[in-house]
């Protein structure tokens, strides 16, 4: 690794945290950015509100079902290889969603387009920790994780923009420039290796991850329509759970597994992916009661909710450059406690608010929990992924991101659930604004009680983790 490493040129280097940086936004940016075009996608398919929102779940829904196979895959074909496959179909998929007629058709590539999707983040993850010097790791981190955290802070915002002065199809064809220069940039950057996997595949193993998945990320998409009583949402959580148990056992068994979990055995990576996890489930539900905020409580239009939001979103932002000057200097188990404590105390302060509370106030708190984000993402990833060999690389990356998707469909059922429930609790003595506030503050004071759980989680870790090597 190291000759390849030492061939590379900076223009290469330069490309590559280019593609990296552009990679995550747009798998990103295509799970978020598509809500504030809901209204314009009702009206141009002439289609109810239940069916147009599929075009969001098929494309998070597929992220999930294919994100433990990124390792397999990887293994299999190359990183690069996988990396820019994926890019060139989501270019071409990009492209043709903007010509779609019908709903139905929609939801189909976009399905398609998720499939490819999942595939772009564990990629990023594997080619940091297997090509990227350890000296330049945190820089290639950070780069990512701020790009990731702008896709859903700008997202709304550009998308509202397009929607202002060009067709709804731009929303799509956007993706098509970038998803090239991202292709071209990881095939130039990333060294070929070659692989002797001539093992076949493990036909059953993807049935029961795949048909698992989607069970179980369905049953609590739906636990809204049907009720968490209803047999049929059971039904379907149970029988993907039993299916995630049997792939989980089929990998354990086998020598060339889909998913490796052997990465578990390592302390360091589980108690970080618990960390990725708890979060994941803390932050899932803010856009959606934020917009409930802002938009139902306040009165501000969408775009200007966006805009408001930008500005917590640029301490996000600058969380990332901070966390790899203090990476040098700090142990990373006190930076992740303390973005731990930002977010946790950032929560609780929210559940406080009232329909009389200053907007500075709100904004305040909000940058103070996003600093939270920003100051979290790297280092908790390193945290984890540095304990595993560079074999293991790109089975933690997807045993990451598909608990972190798990987790994500899981709370974001739970959290909607609580949240109509308290509502309606609160609609009983109150008017309905009141109602929504009261209701919005409890999500917040769960998500804090979730985030305490992981200030816990964070004074279990080793020290001087990151000063050592």
């Amino acid at each position: 690794m190291g000759a390849s490493e030492g061939k590379q040129t900076m223009q290469h280097q330069t490309m590559l945290i280019a593609a990296i940086a552009l990679g995550g936004f747009l798998s990103l940016y295509n799970s978020v950015a598509l809500n504030v075009a809901i209204p314009t996608f009702v009206k141009v398919f002439d289609a109810d509100l239940g069916m147009v929102q599929w075009i969001m779940i098929s494309y998070t829904l597929m992220m999930g079902v294919l994100s433990p196979t990124a390792g397999y895959f990887a293994d299999k074909f190359s990183c690069r290889n996988l990396f820019s496959f994926s890019m060139l179909g989501f270019a071409a998929v990009s492209l043709v969603s903007g010509f779609c007629s019908n709903i139905y058709l929609m939801i189909a590539v976009r399905l398609v387009q998720g499939a490819l999707a999942a595939f772009i983040v564990p990629c990023s993850m594997m080619i940091i920790y297997q090509f990227v010097p350890y000296k330049q790791r945190a820089t290639f981190l950070t780069l990512q994780s701020m790009a990731m955290s702008s896709g859903p802070a700008i997202g709304p915002v550009f998308s509202g923009i397009l929607l202002t002065f060009a067709d709804w199809n731009w929303v799509f064809w956007v993706n098509v420039p970038v998803a090239l220069f991202t292709a071209w940039a990881v095939y130039k950057g990333v060294p070929y290796e070659v692989r002797n996997r001539s093992e076949k595949l493990d036909y059953l193993s993807f049935i029961y991850v795949i048909f698992g998945t989607v069970l179980f990320l369905l049953s609590f998409n739906q636990v809204e329509t049907w009720g968490f009583g209803s047999p049929a949402v059971w039904a379907m959580m149970i029988c993907g759970a039993v299916l995630v148990a049997l792939f989980v056992r089929r990998s354990l068994k086998s020598d060339h597994p889909v998913l490796n979990f052997k990465v578990l055995a390592s302390r360091d990576f589980s108690l970080a992916l618990i960390i990725n996890s708890c979060v994941s489930m803390a932050l899932c539900l803010v856009p959606f009661v934020l917009a409930i905020y802002f938009q139902n409580i306040l009165g501000y239009t969408p775009m200007m909710y966006g805009l408001i939001l930008l500005i917590p979103a640029v301490f996000s932002i600058a969380g990332g450059p901070l966390a790899q000057w203090l990476y040098k200097r700090v142990d990373s188990k006190k930076i992740i406690l303390t973005a731990m404590l930002l977010l946790a105390v950032g929560s609780i302060m929210l559940s406080r608010t009232t329909l009389q509370t200053a907007l500075a106030v709100v904004i305040f708190w909000l940058c103070f929990r996003y600093l939270g984000i920003g100051l979290s993402s790297m280092p908790v990833t390193d945290y984890g992924m540095s304990s595993l060999s560079r074999e293991l690389s790109g089975h933690g990356t997807s045993l990451i991101n598909w608990f972190k998707m798990m987790a994500t469909s899981l709370s974001l059922s739970i959290f909607t659930m609580v949240l109509n429930l308290r509502i309606a609790h609160y609609s009983q003595t109150m008017d309905i604004m009141n109602a929504q506030m009261n209701a919005i503050d409890d999500v917040f004071f769960y998500s804090g009680m979730i985030l305490m759980f992981n200030v816990l989680m964070s004074l279990t870790l080793k020290s001087n983790r990151n000063l050592e090597r």
